[in-house]
């Protein structure tokens, strides 16, 4: 069951104080994202390449660039994981 709570909404953020600390929440919780996920996220093109059983080669092949360029990414991914 889907329930449309969006004037519920509008008129709980037309309290200028409700507003203002929900828009403080959105962004504390972006900069989470931001400073949390991203690491996550850019460690996955090796474990992708190595789940689709492909080589850095073929993974260069199919993007068009180096399997250098690959690997640089691969190294500078693992390394932003670490941090």
């Amino acid at each position: 069951i889907f329930v449309d709570a969006t004037d519920a909404v509008d008129e709980l953020l037309s309290d200028p104080e409700l507003a203002e600390e929900s828009q403080a929440n959105r962004e504390r919780m972006r900069e989470a994202d931001r400073v949390h996920a991203m690491p996550c996220h850019a460690m996955t093109l090796a474990m992708v390449r190595n789940a689709a059983g492909l080589t850095q080669v073929e993974l260069a092949k199919y993007l068009n660039v180096s399997q250098a360029a690959v690997a640089r990414t691969e190294a500078r991914d693992k390394g932003a994981g670490q941090a």
